[in-house]
Parts: C-alpha cells; sequence; structure tokens
C-alpha cells in the first residue's frame, strides 16, 4: 500500500479527530459504471477499472464529516505519465458538476497549457457523447460544459492564459499535470475562488 488504511488511520485515532462518519466513494464508481467509458487507445469504450493504488487515494478524497463535507479540501496525486491522471480528473469532475455539495456548481479544470486544456475539454466531451443518459443533462459548449438539472457549469482553464479564476464561485477544481504550471497564479486563484463553497 503506498497510502495509510483504514485499519491503520481508524487504529491511529485519525478519522476520530477529523471528524469522519462516512464515504461517498461507492456513489462515485457508481457513476463511473453508469455514465463513464474511456475514450482513447485500446480501452476506449470501456469501463474504467480501477487499480488499488488509486482506489486507495479516491476512497480517502471521499471521505465525509458529520456535516456531510468532504473531510479533505485539498488532495494531491502524483504520478508518472500514462497512469489514468487525466482520466481519473474527468470523472472526478463530471462526478461533481452532476453531483454536487451545493446548487448551480462550478466546476474548474485546469491545465498547464492551452494545448492540455483543449485535449482536457475534448476528452470530457467525448465522455459526454458516447452515454446517451449523460448527454441529456449535459449540454456542450465550445468552452465549457452546462448541467441543466443544477445549473452547474464546467469549465477548462489554462495557466498560461491571461483568464484564470478570477471572480468565479468554485466549488470543485481539479489541475492536472501540476508540474508543468510555469506560474501559481491559477493554482491560487482556483484555491482562493472555493474558499465560499462546501466542498
Amino acid at each position: 500500500n503506498i497510502f495509510p488504511t483504514d485499519e491503520e488511520l481508524t487504529e491511529a485515532g485519525v478519522y476520530e479527530k477529523l471528524c469522519v462518519v462516512g464515504c461517498e466513494v461507492d456513489k462515485f464508481y457508481a457513476f463511473c459504471d453508469k455514465y463513464i467509458r474511456q475514450v482513447q487507445g485500446k480501452w476506449a469504450g470501456k469501463p474504467i477499472e480501477w487499480e488499488d493504488w488509486q482506489k486507495q487515494w479516491l476512497n480517502k478524497i471521499f471521505l465525509l464529516n458529520e456535516d456531510g463535507d468532504y473531510v479533505f479540501r485539498e488532495a494531491l496525486l502524483g504520478v508518472a505519465k500514462k497512469n489514468g491522471k487525466t482520466t481519473i480528473a474527468a470523472a472526478l469532475c463530471l462526478y461533481n458538476l452532476v453531483y454536487p455539495k451545493d446548487y448551480a456548481p462550478q466546476i474548474l479544470l485546469g491545465a498547464g497549457s492551452r494545448n492540455q486544456a483543449a485535449n482536457l475539454l475534448e476528452i470530457i466531451k467525448m465522455i459526454i457523447r458516447r452515454n446517451k443518459e449523460l448527454d441529456k443533462i449535459l449540454t456542450i459548449w465550445k468552452y465549457h460544459i452546462e448541467c441543466t438539472s443544477n445549473d452547474g457549469k464546467l469549465q477548462v482553464l489554462a495557466s498560461d492564459a491571461e483568464v484564470g479564476a478570477d471572480g468565479l464561485n468554485c466549488s470543485y477544481g481539479v489541475l492536472d499535470e501540476l508540474g508543468v504550471f510555469k506560474k501559481a497564479d491559477l493554482v491560487n486563484s482556483v484555491i482562493s475562488a472555493s474558499i465560499a463553497r462546501k466542498s
């Protein structure tokens, strides 16, 4: 294991100190099984088969406190290329767009460059187009995605773009390939934009 197990954290009293009362990860897995299909390479069209290390990380970030909020407001995942980071990022963003913690979610997916941002958005669009049920509740626009059932919006931002997250009311943010960000402006603006939200 590369992360502490639930048993180890319980025995150490960590969960008690963090007021952990539940976990929402099964709902996320069910969402992915129903809606998310891989869109590139030899795995295209197939559901995600989560590896143990991915489950260990996801199980932690979906822990809930007694108020029903996520225990951890920030989480970092650092792995080598071709380990599913982009797929995980897309799935997390779509899940929090469809099942937000509060109404009218604003989901921000940050990328290191404009090209990477465009690639991320295209992958998300492909996932939506390949699922009829998801396509019914999500509207695809050129630069963003809208959820008709909760007035939510998902948009992708690039760290090298002039327009950042300032002025937005981010409810959930994912930063893909953080190591290639040339400056911290987008990181800081995504974090500050989410202060007023429950997620």
